[in-house]
């Protein structure tokens, strides 16, 4: 459990690290990931990174300006994480890494669905230093962690424009 912890910190991590530049928000578009059997609206073209957290391959698509990003990743988890603990454990798990990673404090975590069967969670964090909030969604599906995530100023972390790219997430066959 404590390496499924570790793991789901460190995606947070990458997502929101890597890159910092300025890849800029525009108009929303579909992205569709065949490998990762998901689409979801994107706020530009998004920049992809193949990453490894604590041994586990990752991939990262996200767009982001100089104050705010939108970032989706997912990773498939190995078996011998998977068997042990429950799904909630294992969501918890993945929450508590997500802040700890980012030094944040967290204002909420509740249940959601995905698609109306896959367990998830919803996650509100405050960044270190009054820097803006996170906003995630995480899904277990199947073997694959989905994590969607934004980041940036609450007036923006909270708009109709970071839900629109939250709620457009669907998976894929």
């Amino acid at each position: 459990m404590a390496r499924a912890k570790s793991t789901a910190g460190w995606i947070v991590v990458l997502v929101l690290c890597c890159g910092c530049g300025k890849s800029g928000f525009g108009e929303y578009k579909e992205f569709k990931c065949e490998g990762g059997r998901f689409k979801v609206l994107m706020p530009g073209t998004p920049k992809e990174e193949k990453l490894s957290a604590a041994g586990i391959p990752l991939k990262t698509f996200r767009v982001e300006s100089w104050e705010k990003a939108c970032a989706v990743a997912y990773a498939d988890i190995p078996d011998e994480i998977l068997r042990y603990g429950a799904t909630s454990a294992k969501l918890d798990a993945a929450v508590d890494g997500m802040v700890s990673s980012v030094n944040g404090k967290l204002i909420r975590s509740y249940d959601i669905q995905l698609a109306g069967k896959y367990p998830g969670r919803e996650v509100k964090a405050q960044l270190p230093n009054n820097a803006g909030i996170v906003v995630a969604r995480i899904y277990l599906v199947r073997q694959r962690f989905y994590e969607l995530l934004v980041t940036g100023p609450q007036s923006w972390a909270t708009s109709a424009d970071a839900n629109k790219f939250l709620d457009s997430f669907v998976l894929i066959d």
